[in-house]
């Protein structure tokens, strides 16, 4: 990638990231037992998100966003510690 590439990704993700943290914080919402993908699906769909738009940005968040999917169902990972953490 060179640098106007790295510039208009970070501009993607300026914009993307609230919408990302507003998704994070409705999963974290659901507690311990954790949110079907499929009423997240739902929520999103009336605003215009796609089958394939929220694969992609569940498969995000699982990557990158501390979101685990196990059978269909959202829940937040607690964050890993490290020994030089505590």
């Amino acid at each position: 990638m060179n640098a106007t590439q790295l510039d208009i990704e970070a501009t993607r993700f300026a914009r993307l990231k609230p919408v990302l943290d507003a998704i994070h914080d409705i999963i974290e919402s659901a507690g311990p037992l954790g949110l079907p993908s499929g009423h997240l699906y739902a929520m999103l769909m009336p605003q215009g998100i796609d089958f394939n738009t929220y694969n992609t940005l569940v498969n995000f968040m699982v990557a990158k966003c501390g979101i685990a999917l196990k059978n269909h169902v959202l829940t937040v990972t607690p964050p890993v510690t490290t020994e030089s953490s505590k």
